[in-house]
This record gives structure tokens, C-alpha cells and sequence, in this order.
């Protein structure tokens, strides 16, 4: 009976809400926003990939 009763002590400790620190909120840039980056499209090269094949191994197979 005792053990349950510093068991169940141990679970309500584990139960109340922690203290979570307040932090700065976030602040816009003074400037306003920021302009977006214009997206360029740059094409995949594969050629790089086709020495290695399956698996990058390196020196011969054995």
C-alpha cells in the first residue's frame, strides 16, 4: 500500500504542467518584407552519376 502511494506521488509530479519560459514574439524586419528571390530553374545533370553505377564503390569488385 505504501509503494502505491509514492508511486502515484511519482506519476503526479510527472503530471504538472511545467513552466515554459517566455521568449521575444518575433518582430517583422524594420524595412517590411523582404522581396522574394526570383526562382530559377536550373536542369538536373545525371552525367555524374553514370561512372558510379548501382553503388559508389571504390576500386575494383571482388
Amino acid at each position: 500500500m505504501y509503494k502505491e502511494k509514492i508511486a502515484r506521488k511519482e506519476i503526479g509530479v510527472l503530471t504538472k504542467q511545467s513552466k515554459v519560459p517566455r521568449t521575444q514574439k518575433v518582430v517583422p524586419p524594420a524595412n517590411g518584407l523582404e522581396p522574394l528571390r526570383a526562382y530559377r530553374r536550373t536542369p538536373i545533370s545525371y552525367n555524374r552519376l553514370d561512372k558510379v553505377g548501382h553503388g559508389h564503390w571504390e576500386g575494383s569488385k571482388t
